[in-house]
């Protein structure tokens, strides 16, 4: 009997694990099992796709639009101008002081940086003519606007002293110059010089306006 009733309970639990239903994954398993890499990837690629701006700044587009590079290193310059010298002391006293009309060339050397040795050399009324060479210091050279201030100095020829004049101390003075150049055509720009010459028997101020073409 005992063996009987064993073998009975023994075919009972085979058949009872041999038929039993399989076990069924929890929602949260099953939902993760079946998510991928590459869709999170995807789903993360389309978010930070949203979240992007697809017009440019419109301030940086203008900044670029209105910069103007200007290339050059050397020029040459043509002017006309008004000058006032007063002598020092004022003998004799009819003529003490006096208005000139001039035209002038000078010519920028090549330089890489922004400062530059300018010659020049303008023609005068009253019989006088200047010979010169400066310093410039240029802010901006390779801008549209182009601010300057030059220190030197220069040389009076005056027609009545004639060759005396280059050895004469007093034909000599020391020069100081602002001013500025504006790009109108490209080369060409416009150029406008304030001028004070400080010698020892005369005091001369200049106001030119004119062109300078650069290469």
């Amino acid at each position: 009997m005992v063996r009987h009733a064993l073998i009975i309970l023994l075919s009972t639990f085979v058949m009872s694990t041999v038929f039993s239903a399989p076990h069924e994954p929890s929602p949260e398993t099953n939902n993760s099992a079946t998510s991928t890499p590459d869709e999170s990837g995807k789903r993360k690629a389309e978010k930070d796709l949203s979240t992007l701006s697809v017009t440019p700044k419109q301030e940086n587009t203008e900044t670029r639009g209105s910069k103007v590079y200007f290339p050059y290193t050397q020029s040459l310059s043509a002017r006309l101008g008004v000058g006032y010298f007063a002598t020092v002391p004022s003998d004799p006293p009819d003529n003490d002081e006096a208005l000139f009309y001039l035209f002038g060339i000078q010519y920028m050397m090549t330089s890489m940086t922004h400062r530059h040795w300018e010659i020049g050399v303008d023609i005068a009324s009253e019989s006088r003519a200047f010979l010169h060479a400066s310093l410039k210091w240029v802010s901006t050279q390779t801008e549209k606007f182009r601010p300057f201030f030059k220190v030197g100095i220069a040389q009076r020829w005056d027609r009545a002293d004639e060759l005396e004049s280059l050895v004469d101390y007093k034909s000599y003075s020391l020069r100081g110059t602002a001013g500025w150049e504006l790009l109108t055509i490209d080369p060409a720009s416009i150029r406008f010089d304030i001028e004070l010459q400080i010698g020892a028997d005369e005091v001369t101020g200049l106001c030119t306006l004119g062109y300078s073409w650069p290469w």
